[in-house]
């Protein structure tokens, strides 16, 4: 049963906090034309080597800890071969200028 004071629904608002957390991250990928344009490519990416790599594959369901390593270098050669819709540059806009640290990072 749900008290119609909130406070005294402490699931319920502990719910609704995690919703709104939520919400706010999807806004700001899914609202915004551009990053949505930029994380369904990157899906698209995902869902492609998946198919073609049955390994690649169960490490992504596993949510296996080595794919948040794999998924960027992969990121890194589509951008090298030009082939990532220039997602990398739109989230580190710094790649391409020696001087940086992000450069230093990944080449």
């Amino acid at each position: 049963m749900v008290d119609p004071q909130l406070k005294n629904n402490s699931d319920l608002v502990d719910s609704l906090m995690e919703y709104e957390k939520s919400w706010e991250k999807g806004w700001m990928y899914f609202c915004d034309v551009e990053k949505k344009k930029h994380l369904l490519h990157f899906s698209g990416t995902i869902e492609g080597i998946a198919e073609k790599y049955d390994k690649f594959k169960e490490l992504v369901e596993c949510s296996d800890a080595d794919i948040f390593l794999i998924i960027p270098c992969l990121l890194m050669l589509k951008s090298l071969d030009k082939d990532d819709k220039n997602l990398c540059k739109y989230f580190l806009p710094n790649l391409d200028q020696i001087e940086t640290k992000t450069f230093r990072s990944y080449f």
